[in-house]
Parts: C-alpha cells; structure tokens; sequence
C-alpha cells in the first residue's frame, strides 16, 4: 500500500512539473536583431584646418549636421535618431578653439517622447551598459542623451570612447518593450552604429548585445 501511494505522489508530482515547463502562459523573449553591415558612420566635418599658435585641429563647415534615424521595431515607423553637429558661436578671443562647439546626441524620434534610452539622474547623459547584462525597468530613463559634448558656452562636457551599449525603452499604450544599441566611437568627431536589437515580447529584459 505504502508503495502504491509512493508511486501515484510520483506521477503526480511529474505532472506538476511538466505543466509548469510547458505553461503556454509563461512569456518568453522574441528579440528583433538588426546588424548594420556594413556599419553606419557618421560625422559633420569634411576636413581640419590648425590655428597655428595654438595647434589645434579646427573643424570645416563650420556649422554642420548630419542626422540617421532607426527604425528599432521594424514598423516603418522611426523610433530614435543619432544626431551629429557642430558650429561656431563666438565665446573668447583668448582661446579660439572653444569658439568651435560639438555635439552628438541620440534621440527619441516619436513625437510623443514615447521612446526613451539609458541615462543618467537627473542628467540626460548617457550610461552604457555592459555586454550581457540586462536591460529592464531598473534604469533611469529619458528622451534623448548627450553621449558627447564639447559647448563652451553651456560649459556642458562629456565624452566616451570606444564601442558601448545603451539601453533602449520603447513604449507602446501600456507595454514596454526593451532594447539596445551598439555604439563606436571612432574619433572625435565620428561615431559608428553598429546594430540594434530590442524584445519583442512586452515588459520582459533583454541583454546587452542579445541577438536571438
């Protein structure tokens, strides 16, 4: 008798589990990669010229921008765009270069700010995160970020090097959908996409550089 009541708590228990591994229920991630190959770059200048006495590369074109706008989602719609620019606005005569003003900037393209990207508190400068780590409602989030700036007149400093990625929300009525994008800085006045990703599946992390 002992053994029979083992055996059905047995089957009974296999059950439970095989219910629980194939819950139709349970969300699982649709990640939506985009790899950028090749890659996109941008930069507003054509070319330097150097101010002798002091030595330092000034940009050509001396206002100029360029813009790329993404569609993460793939709904024909754009979601975010890259920003890169630069211009002159008189600050000092003693230090000419910091007449010379740069900027590059990501930024929600929905009208209604919907879409927004890993930040900072209460700044709107970029943070980056680290390949495979996940991506959720525990960051800070904002519209747009400053990922590099060099404005004398704000006196707003900031920079990063190398290749990063940031995270992306975007949100849709009431679900939210996360991502990310793979940044390069290639020089100082040039920056590299390099790929984009976000889950499809609503309110569900994603990793950093998650592709499948």
């Amino acid at each position: 008798m002992k053994n029979s009541l083992l055996v059905l708590t047995l089957i009974l228990l296999a059950i439970t589990a095989c219910k629980k591994d194939n819950d139709p229920a349970a969300p699982v991630d649709e990640i939506v990669y985009t790899q950028l190959n090749p890659y996109v770059e941008l930069t507003s200048v054509d070319s330097f010229y150097t101010i002798s006495y002091y030595g330092i590369p000034i940009p050509c074109n001396g206002d100029s921008s360029t813009i790329y706008y993404m569609d993460i989602d793939g709904d024909s719609v754009y979601d975010y765009h890259l920003s890169v620019r630069n211009w002159y606005k008189f600050v000092s005569a003693s230090k000419p270069d910091g007449n010379f003003h740069l900027s590059m900037m990501l930024w929600s393209a929905d009208s209604s700010y919907n879409n927004n990207m890993s930040t900072e508190e209460p700044f709107p400068f970029p943070v980056f995160v680290e390949k495979n780590n996940p991506i959720g409602n525990t960051i800070n989030w904002f519209y747009f970020s400053v990922l590099m700036s060099r404005d004398y007149e704000s006196r707003i400093h900031t920079d990063f090097s190398g290749d990063k990625y940031m995270g992306l929300q975007l949100i849709k009525g009431n679900d939210k959908h996360y991502g990310w994008i793979h940044l390069e800085r290639v020089d100082y006045f040039k920056i590299r996409i390099l790929g984009y990703a976000y889950n499809k599946t609503p309110n569900l992390p994603i990793k950093a550089g998650q592709k499948e």
